[in-house]
């Protein structure tokens, strides 16, 4: 993240308007309509706009195909649970029985984001991810090293269906797009019968933990999940207001204008919560913290500023790693460099 003023008392006109670009975080309403450079927005008008954002969200265009990688890959369809139609890419590796199931971020899609192209780039400025994000480099390792790839845009993201008046629900219901993956996977012909693995970043690995707390059985046989980064909405939230110059204490009535938005508390998007759901345990991987960072910061998910202290996305913060909390096993994930394992320790 960019270097800025930390003053509650008082934050720049430019900054609130940043803070409010990425708070919005991929709201299709148009941000600060009737605001000048010289004026920035009062405190009400900066809470309605940051819930207008999960109350839209819009879309980032596919930019990237696995062919720009030399990879064969097929267009894909396929149903959520609850029937929305959910558009992807499989990339074969011949010869293997082996496939990781990828989604991706918030605000993004299977191939990345554009972070380079206006909207995008005001929308992330101010996390310092103003750059593009192309994540069909990753399919290529995977593809490289032996993995089948499913990747795929959840819904209200990149070409998948519009669903649930395009609200953000920071994973329960795009939790219904995990779960169509996994049986879409042990549906089709020549994916029924490999071992799966699941990578599913940030958005993408709150709605894997809330479909583990609701469909637990679906997860059965598959045998590891890598959960980079979920995040707890009210967290984030909070600390996006201090930033803009709200009193955190504002929070109560933010989260009023969201339930009017969307019908979802904070109190319900919890993947903490819906992490104890699913049987599993934690395993620390030696310099699993290092290579995630690595390709985050590769990705434009995490900069890495020499002399400065690393920061990610959205306002949030690296912590150290976190000790393992009994009955909480896939707690900060991401931050712990923990690969979560359902059931069994074995290998994909």
């Amino acid at each position: 993240m960019g270097a800025m003023r930390r003053s509650e008392n008082h934050v720049s006109a430019t900054t609130r308007r940043a803070v409010l670009r990425t708070a919005a975080g991929l709201s299709a309403v148009p941000l600060l309509a009737g605001t000048t450079a010289a004026a920035a927005p009062g405190e009400d008008e900066i809470l309605r706009q940051m819930a207008d954002a999960f109350g839209q969200q819009l879309r980032s265009p596919i930019m990237h195909t696995p062919a720009e990688q030399g990879l064969d890959y097929e267009d894909v369809t396929f149903q959520a649970i609850d029937g929305v139609p959910i558009e992807g890419w499989f990339i074969p590796a011949r010869g293997s029985d082996r496939l990781i199931i990828a989604n991706h971020p918030m605000g993004f899609n299977r191939s990345g984001l554009p972070g380079h192209l206006e909207p995008w780039t005001s929308i992330w400025s101010s996390s310092g991810n103003d750059i593009e994000v192309d994540l069909v480099p990753d399919y290529k390792i995977l593809h490289d090293a032996g993995y089948n790839v499913l990747a795929y845009d959840l819904r209200n993201s990149g070409l998948s269906g519009a669903a649930n008046g395009g609200i953000a629900s920071s994973g329960i219901f795009e939790s219904r797009d995990v779960l169509g993956s996994l049986r879409y996977a042990r549906e089709r012909r020549d994916t029924k019968g490999m071992r799966i693995g699941l990578f599913s970043r940030c958005l993408g690995c709150s709605s894997t933990f809330h479909a583990m707390s609701r469909e637990p059985r679906a997860f059965e046989g598959v045998r590891c999940l890598v959960g980079p980064q979920p995040v707890t909405m009210e967290v984030i939230m909070a600390r996006r207001l201090v930033m803009a110059g709200v009193p955190a204490d504002r929070i109560d009535e933010l989260e009023r204008l969201v339930v009017l938005r969307t019908g979802i508390p904070f109190a319900a998007r919890q993947p903490r919560e819906w992490a104890k759901g699913g049987a599993g345990s934690d395993v620390p991987v030696p310099g699993a913290r290092r290579h995630a960072h690595a390709s985050e910061r590769r990705a434009g998910d995490v900069r890495q500023h020499p002399g400065r202290r690393q920061e990610a996305p959205m306002g949030t913060r690296h912590e150290p790693p976190l000790r393992r909390l009994p009955g909480v096993p896939a707690a900060a994930a991401a931050d712990a460099g923990v690969v979560r394992v359902p059931h069994e320790l074995n290998r994909c």
